[in-house]
């Protein structure tokens, strides 16, 4: 099956574009076509027992392949496979002991760096439902 499988700039200094034709049955056998045709393209993606980096998210039509079958994901004609290694970076504030910022709320986190730990308990908590991460309330 042919599907389009676009990368980030991480991955395009390998492929050379944003997104590039791949073939197969799988999401593996996809990721092994486009590693013959672009040598080093799987070793950015994948540890040394061939399984995915644990930082690399790859979705096929949106949906999060760690939820579907792995790499043994079937594919049809016309899918988008993305690969999306995860970013990892910081802020040049520090947050209070125990508070975590990168994960809170907006407001939640604004509270916090001033000092308002209390007054943020009753924003809403992050929660994985499925595939995406909805807001709730507290209690």
């Amino acid at each position: 099956m042919s599907v389009e499988v676009r990368v980030t700039s991480v991955l395009q200094r390998v492929v050379g574009s944003k997104a590039v034709k791949g073939e197969g049955r799988t999401v593996g056998e996809v990721l092994e076509g486009v590693n013959a045709r672009y040598p080093g393209f799987r070793e950015q993606i994948t540890m040394a027992d061939g399984s995915l980096h644990r930082f690399v998210n790859i979705y096929i039509n949106d949906e999060d392949i760690r939820f579907l079958q792995h790499l043994d994901t079937p594919v049809r004609e016309g899918d988008v496979v993305s690969i999306l290694p995860a970013l990892a970076g910081g802020c040049n504030h520090k947050a209070p002991a125990g508070v975590a910022g990168a994960q809170l709320h907006p407001e939640r986190s604004r509270r916090a760096r001033r000092g308002g730990v209390e007054a943020a308990a009753a924003l809403p908590l992050p929660v994985l439902t499925g595939r995406a991460i909805e807001w709730r309330q507290q209690g």
